[in-house]
């Protein structure tokens, strides 16, 4: 399982770093920590705005806000998430037929969790055609919101780099 990469959008300034050296690896570092702070942030918003009864909902487990870490490449910010299907929740994605799950592709039953956590086994249909439907997911925004959010706190961040960088050259 590979890491699903999340570019941020940047304004281009590299020249500020790339002559200067105005704007170091740990600026951009901090800058990715606020970003990633605002993320987490976010993830919580949407579950608190979420019902949680319905598919595609944001994972309720620990460890979907515990997937998403933070990594500078270059002068890129980049977020990255193990988080198993995280591109079919920002993305989304229409209902669709569950055609594996039936006993025509060799599949009987299949265990489902049901309420307090007890395993059902459920049958399968027999048919292809008569499959299950899964109900699709929703399209999540929270990565959008994070970077809208964040964007202020990462100016103030970097531009306060370079002042203090400027602040320290000798005068011309």
């Amino acid at each position: 399982m590979g890491f699903f990469r999340i570019k941020v959008k940047r304004h281009d300034h590299s020249w500020v770093r790339e002559k200067h050296g105005f704007i170091t690896k740990q600026n951009l570092e901090e800058a990715g920590r606020a970003l990633l702070a605002a993320v987490r942030q976010e993830i919580d918003r949407e579950r608190a705005m979420d019902t949680g009864k319905s598919f595609g909902s944001i994972p309720t487990s620990p460890r979907f806000k515990a997937s998403f870490r933070c990594q500078v490449v270059g002068q890129e910010i980049q977020i990255l998430s193990n988080w198993p299907n995280l591109d079919a929740l920002l993305t989304g994605r229409k209902p669709f037929q569950m055609t594996w799950l039936t006993q025509q592709a060799g599949v009987p039953v299949v265990p489902m969790v049901g309420a307090q956590d007890q395993v059902l086994f459920r049958t399968t249909p027999r048919f292809k055609a008569q499959a299950w439907w899964h109900p699709g997911v929703r399209k999540h925004d929270f990565l959008d919101r994070a970077v809208e959010k964040a964007w202020p706190k990462i100016e103030k961040i970097l531009l306060d780099a370079v002042m203090k960088r400027m602040a320290s050259l000798p005068p011309v």
